[in-house]
């Protein structure tokens, strides 16, 4: 079980999502007395000095201490994680995002998780405001290797499509990846995590990257989806970038991830046909934002094949 919980808030520029976020994180405190909770705040932006008296106000008013990081000199979510590592006191580390709110019981079956399963090294929960997939969506999804088909498993192209089912869940359930929105991990098993160049900016896919680094933690480490850990993320647009840049980031990401497992060249393969995917249902679609995200798919898939081409070895041994 664990005793003590640091709650991390990674935040760029939101002071009301942020609010909103904390908020619900003392409305959960009150409700449990299963652990000892402290906040962190990991600041990616610039803050203004009243809007951080109210934060403290909501924080304090649970009986937590509160501790406040700015580290906008060194931007991106993936160094915010770190740092959040680095300073946290607790013996398991929540993250959340500072546009999603947790339910009244989120910390008191946080606790009772890790108490069912000793063994687990993270665990996560359900975002409630996850939309339904297109029925169309989910055979391309298949199609196209965005979705493993099951809830716990990355597709074989290493995308994470399968969140979708997550809400069809009853039970808890073992995954190879936990969602950024909400995840907990003991903290030992990600201390050894570190900066990679190309996780920079937004970071997409950084959840995937530490579930990662946590499974490989030890030789029975196992991650855990409760869905009665639920959250609303509200996908805030503040400090978010475009959904074409999203898709280009998130398919280079995985590649530099499928080489940090070191996998088959067949996984490759798979990663640039869900690219091809990607792009061809841009192109597809009567809407024209989506020839941008066309686009930035091709772009991806034609520069994970030239640096595959360029340097087929494992970037880790």
């Amino acid at each position: 079980m664990i005793r003590h919980l640091t709650v991390a808030v990674c935040s760029r520029n939101r002071p009301d999502d942020l609010k909103r976020c904390l908020a619900s994180v003392a409305t959960a405190v009150k409700h449990s007395k299963e652990v000892d909770v402290d906040i962190l705040i990991i600041d990616d932006g610039v803050s203004d000095p009243s809007g951080l008296a109210s934060i403290k106000e909501i924080v304090h008013s649970c009986g937590c201490l509160c501790a406040y990081f700015n580290k906008s000199e060194c931007p991106g979510l993936i160094y915010s994680r770190l740092a959040a590592i680095e300073r946290a006191h607790g013996d398991a580390i929540l993250f959340l995002d500072d546009d999603a709110e947790v339910e009244q019981n989120y910390l008191e079956q946080l606790a009772h998780c890790f108490q069912r399963y000793p063994s687990v090294v993270g665990v996560g929960g359900i975002d409630l405001f996850l939309p339904p997939k297109h029925p169309l969506w989910r055979v391309a999804s298949r199609v196209f290797f965005w979705d493993s088909g099951r809830s716990g498993k990355l597709a074989w192209s290493g995308l994470n499509g399968s969140i979708w089912r997550w809400q069809g869940e009853t039970a808890a359930f073992e995954t190879e990846y936990l969602s950024g929105c909400n995840m907990c991990f003991r903290s030992s098993s990600i201390r050894h995590a570190e900066a990679v160049e190309w996780l920079r900016g937004y970071s997409n896919g950084e959840d995937v990257y530490l579930s990662c680094m946590a499974r490989r933690s030890a030789p029975s480490a196992r991650l855990l989806v409760d869905p009665q850990l639920r959250v609303r993320h509200h996908r805030s647009p503040l400090s978010r970038p475009d959904a074409a840049e999203c898709i280009y980031r998130g398919l280079i990401n995985t590649y530099h991830i499928l080489r940090l497992s070191n996998v088959s060249r067949l996984r490759y393969c798979a990663l640039v046909w869900s690219g091809l995917g990607l792009s061809l249902s841009g192109l597809l679609s009567s809407q024209k934002r989506q020839l941008g995200q066309a686009k930035a798919a091709w772009r991806a898939v034609k520069d994970i094949l030239s640096h595959r081409a360029e340097s087929p070895g494992c970037l880790v041994g």
